[in-house]
């Protein structure tokens, strides 16, 4: 499993309480909470429209959000176009019949560390709102190490056409998946209905360059491949992480995931040592809006870390790990993805396959 996947997520939606006065035919565009996503046409009163990943508001509000907002039965605003006419509607997941998510989740974007060499902060797409720390004091990373599906599906064998998986918590399949012809590039891709998703896996991630998407992911292994019945067992420290100059793709060192996560990723709060600020810095810098200062919002935090590093009080504190490069160590500042609910997404895996839910 893992949290924090940019690119690839669509997600098609058949509104079947578009008012009755609304005309079949070509809508212009389509707006949802104010997300522009790609019309297609009203037929018989239900809209036919798609959602791609990188959509987002002026004020942060993105894809991720809308997920989330959808799944957890919210109210979902609709604005449509036709022939300059406007019209809008107001529905919840009840008033969709149909409303389905497709991911593209590959080792590109999901087994990675990143810093920033440059002498002052850079922004970075893979980090939280304010970016890396300068000269490589700090670094961010993506990937559950022993657990991550894509790391288990080396050889491109693990994960095939047609398997069953969870998709934020939905029973979906895999629609395409990598061979081992692809080995440099793992990748799967999922599809699974939204109405059947829990909220707590999904979400909205800020960063400098606007908001992405959370999602989780949860696989079995096959072992009836030579290699992985092999490496049945394996640690973080048998886990290779490539770390990448900010946003540059291509590894220039590399570590493995064995410092990254240590036995527990969670947030401490010592509440005596807030200092009253006039504005809490760890609320704002909060990637996912959790309130760390309130709470947090257990359903929305993902122990990501940034809490620590934005409160001048020290009222957070955690394990959060390490890399190492060329003998230098580099503290993590912050996780993209949430090593404790990837293991609560594995235990419900578990759970689904033992109750003959996922057939084997």
């Amino acid at each position: 499993m893992r949290h924090d996947e940019p690119h690839g997520h669509r997600f098609r939606g058949f509104f079947h309480n578009v008012p009755k006065h609304i005309p079949s035919g070509y809508v212009d565009y389509v707006k949802l909470n104010g997300l522009s996503v790609t019309p297609d046409m009203v037929r018989d009163g239900h809209l036919d429209c798609m959602i791609l990943g990188e959509s987002a508001r002026h004020d942060g509000y993105g894809t991720g959000h809308l997920y989330r907002d959808i799944a957890s039965g919210k109210n979902i605003e609709v604005e449509l176009v036709m022939d300059d006419i406007p019209y809008r509607a107001s529905v919840t997941i009840d008033d969709i019949p149909k409303a389905m998510m497709t991911v593209t989740y590959d080792t590109v974007t999901s087994i990675r560390a990143f810093i920033n060499d440059k002498s002052t902060d850079k922004p970075a797409l893979y980090s939280g709102p304010n970016g890396l720390p300068k000269n490589g004091e700090g670094c961010s990373i993506i990937g559950c190490g022993e657990i991550e599906p894509l790391f288990n599906h080396r050889g491109g064998s693990a994960l095939n056409v047609g398997d069953r998986v969870l998709l934020n918590g939905a029973i979906g399949k895999i629609i395409r998946a990598s061979t081992e012809d692809d080995d440099e590039n793992r990748f799967i891709q999922i599809m699974a209905d939204i109405h059947d998703m829990d909220p707590r896996y999904m979400g909205g991630f800020t960063t400098p360059y606007g908001p992405m998407c959370v999602i989780s992911v949860a696989t079995m292994i096959r072992v009836d491949h030579d290699h992985i019945t092999r490496e049945l067992v394996v640690s973080d420290m048998g886990v290779p992480l490539p770390i990448i100059i900010r946003d540059n793709m291509v590894p220039k060192y590399w570590d493995s995931y064995g410092s990254v996560w240590p036995p527990s990723t969670r947030i401490s709060v010592d509440r005596s040592r807030c200092l009253d600020c006039d504005e809490c810095s760890a609320d704002r810098l909060c990637p996912m809006g959790a309130g760390p200062s309130a709470g947090p919002d257990k359903d929305l935090c993902l122990s990501c870390g940034s809490c620590i590093s934005n409160c001048r009080g020290n009222v957070f504190s955690g394990n959060m790990g390490h890399i190492t490069i060329d003998g230098k160590i580099t503290p993590v500042r912050i996780r993209l993805s949430s090593r404790e609910k990837a293991e609560e997404l594995c235990e419900l895996l578990k759970t689904q396959i033992s109750n003959g839910d996922i057939a084997l």
